[in-house]
């Protein structure tokens, strides 16, 4: 399992946690909510899963950049960006 920290684009000045497996992908919240995805692709550039949930589809995608890590996330209410994101293993 592979463990993400990113600062959270949704909620400012909090710390976000994700990791993730070759078939799941889970969100950690700072009040202790996980979300899990299904994990359509993944490769050594990105990731892209989704959740089909009861308000709708919610999108995730992250991009492994030479330099950064960043985790963009499409919800049925609002879009935004976890960024600062390193590898905690």
């Amino acid at each position: 399992m592979v463990k993400l920290k990113c600062e959270s684009g949704a909620y400012s000045g909090q710390v976000k946690r994700w990791s993730y497996n070759q078939k799941d992908l889970f969100e950690f919240y700072p009040n202790g909510y996980k979300r899990v995805y299904d994990i359509k692709t993944i490769n050594k550039k990105y990731i892209l899963a989704e959740e089909d949930a009861a308000r709708g589809l919610y999108y995730v995608s992250i991009n492994f950049g030479d330099n950064d890590i960043n985790i963009i996330v499409e919800t049925p209410l609002v879009k935004y960006i976890d960024n600062t994101c390193i590898k905690l293993n």
